[in-house]
């Protein structure tokens, strides 16, 4: 028996994400390994019945589609990788769920790109149903949706994507089963006096400089994907082992601290859930320099960005790019595309309590116009329902501003002791207890709101 790791985080991880790779998976490219998966599938039963949450990230879909289509050699077009894939993933779901069930464990299949984790209003929903299926005792087999990814929305190996899922559902571990004992200090087949890593810290440079490239013909990864999706992992907290997948009992030990395989630990400062998600799943889009001043106030004082700060920017920054606004991490968050209420809300309390008292003021003025509900009721019939949101939002915006105008000007003519003359319409509008004129919000409502309408877009093809 094996040593125990010097770090209890296996012992006492409660939600692990389990990766296997293609080459274990497909018996090195020759079918699905019936045994080997249904042992996994046994561990993995095992391990729920002892309280523990367990995701399962598998590989091969590709290298069983490419053994049903006769395909010796991985293809390089990418329409030939999708056709395997659609292929394959017949086969690898059914046998997951076959050996599931046998040992008494649901199970569900999840097909996951990166767009489905780059977009904020997708990726909670993923986690929401990952989360949901664990409390209903549903073991989820996650894999990368190969029959439509293309390379602007692959993960680029399942190393990463075991990653990313063990952030998204801020698992307490990470295991990589492959076909390697684990980390070497040197590729043990060219260097003999390689040293075997037993444990290290996740993110250490030196560790990237040990690994090697891929290492079968089968699957995408290597020993450098694993140490970089340990590094990644351990940015939401969960510590990485990289084990031999045929080691006998292997999940089980490991969950019992032997030390089988490299274990690296998160010793990293957790980062926050938003965070997390900006750094793995945001693709660069562009860049902006900024002076020394405004590095200053971004890295010292938390500031926003201003423009004066900025002094060149390199990329596509196209209008209408998503915005994102006072939301939880485990709540769908407000998707907007205006930039004014963006702003509005970034001022914190200050601008929510001035949203706040537009809306009130709003409501009031509306409330008290005779007609307007008709007129608000007819515009959003008018707009659609894909205009109704940002018809609501504008509308609300510009009757809270009238209605604090008018307000103030009221207010201001009432204490004034001088009668100058004006027009009759500007006296009936100032009178303190006078209507709001709220058809005016509801007209510059429904005039911002028109670009999202389906008559719009009808005419702009």
């Amino acid at each position: 028996m094996s040593q125990p790791f010097t770090s209890t985080v296996l012992r006492d991880a409660r939600r692990i994400v389990v990766k296997v790779g293609s080459s274990l998976v497909t018996n090195e490219g020759r079918g699905l390994d019936e045994a080997a998966i249904g042992e996994w599938c046994r561990q993995m039963a095992l391990l729920a019945q002892d309280g523990r949450e367990v995701i399962m990230v598998s590989s091969g879909a590709i290298a069983e589609g490419m053994k049903r289509l006769g395909w010796a050699t991985r293809p390089q077009e990418i329409h030939a990788l999708q056709a395997a894939a659609a292929v394959g993933q017949m086969g690898l779901a059914q046998m997951y769920e076959t050996k599931l069930r046998q040992n008494g464990l649901g199970s569900a299949q999840v097909l996951l790109t990166h767009a489905d984790l780059a977009d904020r209003e997708r990726y909670l929903n993923a986690r929401s149903t990952l989360l949901t299926l664990l409390q209903h005792k549903v073991l989820p087999v996650i894999n990368e949706n190969d029959t439509v990814v293309n390379d602007e929305i692959k993960f680029g190996d399942n190393d990463t994507l075991g990653a990313l899922v063990a952030n998204l559902v801020e698992a307490d571990a990470l295991v990589i089963l492959t076909d390697q004992k684990g980390l070497y200090t040197a590729d043990p087949r060219k260097n003999p006096k390689a040293e075997f890593v037993h444990e290290a810290r996740a993110g250490d440079p030196a560790l990237e400089a040990m690994a090697g490239g891929v290492g079968s013909s089968i699957g995408s990864g290597g020993m450098i994907t694993k140490i970089l999706a340990a590094k990644r992992a351990a940015g939401s907290g969960a510590s990485t082992v990289i084990a031999w997948g045929r080691e006998p009992d292997a999940l089980i030990r490991l969950c019992k601290g032997e030390a089988i395989g490299t274990l690296l630990v998160a010793q990293t400062q957790k980062q926050q859930a938003r965070k997390q998600w900006m750094a793995d799943h945001l693709q660069l889009r562009g860049s902006v320099t900024i002076d020394d001043g405004a590095v200053s106030k971004l890295k010292s004082d938390g500031s926003s960005l201003l423009p004066i700060g900025m002094t060149g920017v390199d990329g596509d920054f196209s209008r209408g790019g998503a915005r994102w606004f006072f939301s939880a991490d485990s709540h769908l968050p407000w998707h907007i595309f205006n930039l004014w209420v963006q702003i509005l809300f970034e001022q914190g309390w200050f601008g929510l309590l001035t949203f706040s008292a537009m809306v009130l003021a709003a409501l009031v003025a509306l409330a008290r116009q005779s007609g307007g509900g008709s007129l608000f009721a007819a515009a959003a019939l008018w707009l659609g329902a894909p205009g109704v949101a940002p018809f609501v939002i504008w509308t609300t915006l510009a009757g809270g501003v009238l209605s604090m105008v008018l307000i103030g000007a009221r207010q201001a003519a009432a204490i004034s002791h001088l009668t100058p003359t004006r027009p009759a319409w500007l006296g009936r509008l100032l009178e303190p207890k006078g209507d709001v004129p709220y058809g005016i919000a509801i007209a510059a409502g429904a005039l911002m709101a028109f670009a999202q309408s389906p008559l719009m877009r009808g005419l702009g093809g």
